[in-house]
């Protein structure tokens, strides 16, 4: 059994190992480590089983297992960032399919079988190759719409445009009914006086009148002179 390093530059740690009894169902095989994205990855016997909770817990402090990406062989777990891994210093790795270690107060605690104890010694190994790009993966759903931005600045009024074509006159429309005959208006104030116009032209004679009566007989007049002998 050996503590391998985990390739690639998210990787360091490795190399010291120890297992439980050579008896023991729960084992530990191999152990790699991911510092940057914090994982640790654990290959074994018997190390989850159906309908119960495995632990693994380093120095006592409880890792977060990814179930979905674990079984009875194979554990991946999340290191807390609370935990930090330095060189030079050793780590104890518990691992369990069923039970918290004894000194939990855990009731449950059952035999020796049914856990395995790895030792760790932090030393910083070289970096691995970089792996192959794997394939691209499917996209993913299209994100809920953002809401609407606030209204940028009105922009400069374009050319006006060139002037279309004269539609078809329509068609006259029907006559209207004559509307009632509206009240009388007020008589307005008399005009002013005209100016005189030009004299006509004199008219023809017109036919002599019947005669009138005859007047009265007027007084004698004086006697003449007496004429010459």
């Amino acid at each position: 059994m050996t503590f391998k390093l985990k390739l690639g530059a998210a990787s360091a740690l490795a190399v010291a190992w120890y297992s439980g009894p050579a008896l023991a169902v729960t084992q530990i095989y191999t152990v790699n480590l991911d510092l940057v994205g914090k994982q640790i990855y654990i290959d074994g016997a018997d190390l989850t089983r159906s309908g119960y909770t495995p632990y693994v817990q380093i120095n006592g402090v409880t890792l977060v297992i990814n179930r979905g990406a674990s079984s009875s062989t194979h554990i991946q777990a999340a290191i807390p960032e609370s935990l930090s891994l330095v060189p030079a210093v050793g780590y104890q790795l518990y691992v369990s399919p069923d039970r918290l270690p004894s000194n939990s107060n855990n009731t449950s605690y059952g035999a020796p079988t049914d856990q395995a104890l790895f030792s760790l010694y932090a030393s910083t190994g070289p970096t691995g190759a970089t792996g192959a790009t794997g394939p691209t993966g499917s996209g993913g759903a299209t994100g809920a719409t953002g809401t609407t931005g606030p209204s940028g600045p009105t922009g400069a009024s374009g050319p006006t445009g060139a002037t279309g074509h004269t539609g078809a006159t329509g068609s006259t429309g029907t006559t209207g009914a004559t509307g009632i005959t509206g009240a009388a208006g007020p008589i307005g104030a008399p005009g002013s006086t005209g100016s005189t116009g030009p004299t006509g032209p004199t008219g023809a004679t017109g036919t002599n009148g019947p005669d009138g009566p005859a007047g009265p007989t007027g007084p004698t007049g004086p006697t003449g002179a007496s004429g010459t002998a």
